[in-house]
C-alpha cells in the first residue's frame, strides 16, 4: 500500500489505516514496504490488517538504516509470515532499526505450517535492531516466536539474545481490542498496552487530508 525506495532520509509515515491490501498473483505483499536505501524513516500510529499475497507476506517489510517503527497496531493474518520482516541484500545496509510500543496480534488460527512470527530476520546481523522494547505481543492460537539466525525461537530465546538487549519490558497479553472479530482494533480503557506506553490511535483522524488532490479521491 505504501512503498519507498531511495527517497532521501527523515520521511514520516503516520496515521494510516491500511487494510485488505495485496494480490493473489504475487508474493512479498506488505502494508508498508521500506525498500533499499530507505533510511531514517519514522513509521507511527498506523493500523495494518488484511495483507494478502501468494506467500512471504507481512504487515511491514523494512530494509534501510535507522528506521523507527513505533506505536503501530499490526494484525498478522493467518497466511502472513510475520508482523515485521527485514532483509539485507545487494550491499544495501539494513541496520539500527527501532521497534517499540507496537501491538502485534496474530489473528485467527495458525494456518501456516511453519507458524507465524513477531519479527522475521533474513540474514541476521547483530546491528540489525538497535532497540526493541515496550511492545505487546499476542498470539491466541500459538507461541510468541521470532525468526532469525542465532536469535530465532521463542520469546525467551529472543530476550536472552545479545546479553538481554531486547524486549525486557514487553508484554504477552490480550490487547483488549473493542471488537477484533469485526475489525475494530480500538483499545478498551483497561488495555495492558496502555500501561507500557502505547498511545491510543485517534482513528477518527485517519483518512485523506482536506487539501488532498480532488482528482485522486474515491468517487
Amino acid at each position: 500500500a505504501i512503498e519507498a525506495w531511495g527517497p532521501g532520509r527523515d520521511n514520516v509515515i503516520h496515521g494510516n489505516l491500511i487494510y485488505d491490501s495485496g494480490t493473489d498473483q504475487f508474493d512479498l505483499q506488505s502494508g508498508i514496504y521500506l525498500d533499499d536505501a530507505t533510511d531514517h524513516f519514522t513509521v507511527t500510529n498506523n493500523i495494518i490488517y488484511g495483507i494478502h499475497g501468494k506467500g512471504g507476506d507481512q504487515c511491514i517489510y523494512t530494509k534501510g538504516i535507522g528506521n523507527r517503527i513505533e506505536n503501530n497496531i499490526l494484525i498478522v493474518d493467518p497466511t502472513n509470515v510475520s508482523a515485521i520482516r527485514s532483509l539485507f541484500m545487494a550491499d544495501e545496509r539494513c541496520d539500527h532499526h527501532v521497534y517499540t510500543k507496537n501491538i502485534i496480534y496474530c489473528q485467527g488460527d495458525d494456518a501456516r505450517k511453519s507458524g507465524r512470527f513477531m519479527y522475521d530476520f533474513n540474514n541476521w546481523s547483530d546491528d540489525r535492531v538497535e532497540l526493541s522494547d515496550y511492545n505487546l505481543f499476542f498470539h491466541p492460537a500459538g507461541e510468541i516466536r521470532f525468526k532469525g539466525k542465532t536469535v530465532g525461537g521463542t520469546l525467551d530465546v529472543w530476550r536472552k539474545a545479545l546479553n538481554g538487549k531486547f524486549d525486557q519490558n514487553s508484554l504477552v497479553a490480550d490487547p483488549l481490542f473493542v471488537d477484533p472479530a469485526n475489525r475494530n482494533y480500538a483499545l478498551k480503557p483497561d488495555s495492558p498496552a496502555l500501561k507500557i506506553g502505547f498511545k491510543a490511535i485517534e482513528t477518527d483522524r485517519i483518512g485523506l487530508k482536506e487539501d488532498f488532490p480532488s482528482r485522486l479521491k474515491k468517487p
